[in-house]
């Protein structure tokens, strides 16, 4: 009997992306793939040329009657949303997986839950704990600063030619692509046994600082490219007035702090992405070019 796999947030960057990583696992058609989204026409967007490969499903966890959709499914994938109510959905989405007998959760979670001071890590530390507490066998994916998100500096720097964090200019970090994110996600929820209770830390391969990002940007764009270290307040204003939420973007700054201070989990590399997929994440350089039209 084919393996039932729930993917919730699926037409999202992580989640459509765990898609397509399964389906790639897929070739001999042992897993049954439902990819599960509150907005179903985004998530038939986002995967619509995987018709036929995939079930695309209306899920919102928010309202109990869609809870039916998980029964029979063996292991699931919570990728808590970007809103605010996110802690509130994911226990939802746990509730669904305990009421459907899910075997198996992987929880897309974020790479600092263990500082206090980290808002975005309180709001993980309590869904942790809820999947901890629910007895279902799981495992955690702690991901580090997203590559994507430097695709919200690309107006600066096509206007400005110039971007800022707060945060030092040399202060290391390494980011991962949620392709990678993906990949590592896919490779747990079709190998449960391997990664019950295991928790990760996954980052990209390398240490890189903003002078090293204004250093790639200059050569992609071929114009000069500059990083200015901003303050808190600024950084949170600018984040404001792009259209961040206040909650968000306090957690975003948190972060920057951590990472200046030299405190985040993902001011080192973490072996754990290619312990599990075997396979070496993108560069951040790659990324770049592989997007190098949306600064240009």
């Amino acid at each position: 009997m084919a393996t039932k796999i729930f993917v919730t947030g699926a037409s999202g960057h992580v989640g459509s992306h765990t898609v397509r990583h399964l389906v790639k696992l897929n070739q001999d058609k042992k897993y049954v793939i439902k990819a599960a989204a509150p907005h179903i026409e985004k998530e038939r967007s986002v995967l619509q040329d995987l018709t036929g490969q995939v079930e695309i499903l209306k899920f919102d966890a928010t309202v109990k009657e869609t809870w039916e959709l998980v029964k029979g499914c063996d292991c699931m994938l919570i990728v808590p949303p970007a809103t605010q109510n996110r802690v509130e959905v994911a226990l939802q989405e746990v509730e669904a997986a305990k009421s459907a007998g899910v075997k198996f959760i992987c929880l897309l979670s974020v790479a600092d839950i263990d500082n206090k001071q980290m808002g975005f890590g309180q709001q993980f530390q309590e869904i942790e704990n809820a999947i901890t507490k629910s007895g279902i066998p799981h495992c955690f994916m702690r991901a580090a600063f997203f590559m994507e998100n430097f695709l919200g500096i690309c107006q600066h720097i096509k206007e400005k030619g110039e971007f800022s964090f707060n945060v030092k200019s040399d202060a290391k970090f390494a980011p991962i692509a949620c392709d990678d994110i993906g990949k590592a996600c896919a490779f747990a929820l079709v190998d449960c046994s391997k990664h019950q209770g295991q928790k990760y830390t996954l980052t990209g391969g390398e240490l890189v600082c903003c002078n090293d990002v204004a250093s790639m940007m200059t050569k992609l764009v071929g114009k000069d490219v500059k990083f200015k270290q901003s303050s808190v307040d600024e950084a949170k204003a600018c984040l404001n007035k792009a259209g961040v939420p206040d909650w968000q973007s306090k957690g975003v700054v948190e972060l920057w702090c951590l990472v200046d201070q030299n405190k985040s989990a993902q001011c080192q590399v973490s072996p754990h992405f290619q312990q599990i997929t075997n396979s070496k994440p993108i560069s951040l350089q790659q990324f770049f070019q592989e997007h190098a039209s949306c600064f240009k």
